[in-house]
């Protein structure tokens, strides 16, 4: 299989390129680079490798939360891809992505059982969470992703932490930069912390997974960003002050 990945939402950008069983990476900027990096990145990793875009079998991307403009950046390209090229498309949680290469980093063994916080800094007084739990190899979903305050997330820490009992079960694991704010660094008390940023490479993984189980794709009108928050709530760089 010949897969493309995009991962534009976070401070940093990487696209991966899977060409049958080989794998190729390149990383870029984030922010208002991103614009200017990708398609030439794009471009350049798949001439390097011999491939057209009417030669991939399928697209895949983090689909959000996440950095709003390398959000509208990656989702805008890669659909257009699939328009034109009538590629089957696969979209994965940003959050969800976070936890995966935690495992990957980590080499989490398949017959672990834990519980997996994701908390990012979405600016603006606002954190990105997720609580997934792993097993058998794969993650579950405990709540939908969702926008909340610090001070909510935080309640949230202190009502897991007083529904365990000690020695009862294995530390949660507490990934993404969110935890390293201030109203959250209490939080590393209750689970261990890992350093970790998601690149594209983790996506052919998901995708890969989803082709080979079968999983409906999207299809090119259906790719879109997940924001969590409207469009009207994101601010220039002028009107916060910066």
């Amino acid at each position: 299989m010949n897969i493309l990945a995009l991962e534009t939402t976070t401070h940093k950008s990487s696209l991966a390129l899977q060409v049958a069983e080989r794998r190729f990476v390149s990383e870029g900027p984030g922010g208002r680079g991103q614009t200017q990096w990708l398609l030439p990145a794009i471009d350049q990793l798949l001439a390097e490798h011999g491939l057209t875009l009417a030669e991939l079998d399928a697209l895949a991307y983090s689909q959000g939360p996440g950095s709003f403009t390398g959000l509208r950046a990656g989702v805008s390209v890669l659909q257009a891809f699939s328009y034109v090229h009538e590629l089957p498309v696969f979209g994965f949680s940003s959050l969800l992505a976070y936890a995966h290469q935690a495992a990957v980093q980590e080499r989490f063994s398949t017959d672990a059982l834990m519980d997996v916080w994701v908390c990012v800094d979405a600016k603006m007084g606002e954190v990105f969470f997720a609580h997934y739990q792993y097993q058998n190899g794969q993650f579950t979903a405990q709540q939908d992703d969702g926008l909340l305050s610090p001070e909510q997330t935080a309640h949230w820490v202190q009502t897991q932490r007083s529904e365990r009992e000690d020695g009862e079960e294995k530390l949660p694991l507490l990934i993404g930069d969110g935890w390293l704010l201030p109203e959250l660094t209490h939080a590393q008390q209750v689970g261990r912390w890992i350093d970790c940023t998601p690149g594209a490479e983790v996506l052919l993984s998901l995708a890969q997974q989803c082709l080979d189980s079968g999983e409906p794709c999207q299809r090119a009108e259906q790719v879109s960003p997940v924001y969590l928050r409207g469009k009207d709530a994101w601010k220039t760089i002028d009107q916060q002050g910066r």
